[in-house]
């Protein structure tokens, strides 16, 4: 039997999957990033022939993401994630869909976890408005929200 597709409610568009810290959408987000990778465990030997072999070793992910510097205090623009960087506490991440495009409130956690601040840029190019990028690293578990 043909399983059928809907793009208008199937697909997911990028500006509707936002990076939360805590419970507030990175502020004027541009683009965001999650990647989860896992390292190879070698276990090649005399047996394997010419092919490596391997078993999957420690799971690890980060989510990078560019946003604009914005001067308005907010729960997540630069300042207060360049406080939680010299902090060096880990903070909570999801990363989540909006349904509504000027609100921002949260509609559905997809993924969640405690990350930590690895990077953080402020950008100034002379005909741009300011922008800023950062870098999380995850530690612990990424979990996939229940009923994402």
């Amino acid at each position: 039997m043909a399983t059928s597709y809907n793009v208008n409610t199937d697909l997911v568009k990028g500006s509707s999957l936002l990076v939360y810290i805590g419970a507030t959408p990175l502020a004027f987000s541009k683009s965001s990033d999650l990647s989860i990778s896992a390292d190879a465990i070698d276990t090649s030997n005399k047996m394997s022939g010419n092919f490596k072999s391997s078993l999957q070793g420690v799971i690890s992910w980060t989510i990078s993401s560019d946003f604009l510097y914005t001067q308005v205090a907010l729960d997540s623009n630069f300042d207060t994630l360049f406080a939680s960087m010299l902090a060096g506490t880990a903070i909570d991440v999801i990363v989540g869909t909006t349904a509504d495009a000027t609100a921002f409130v949260m509609a559905k956690g997809l993924y969640s976890g405690k990350a930590y601040i690895s990077s953080l840029t402020l950008k100034a190019g002379d005909t741009d408005v300011a922008s800023c990028s950062v870098s999380l690293t995850g530690s612990g578990a990424l979990i996939k929200v229940i009923g994402a």
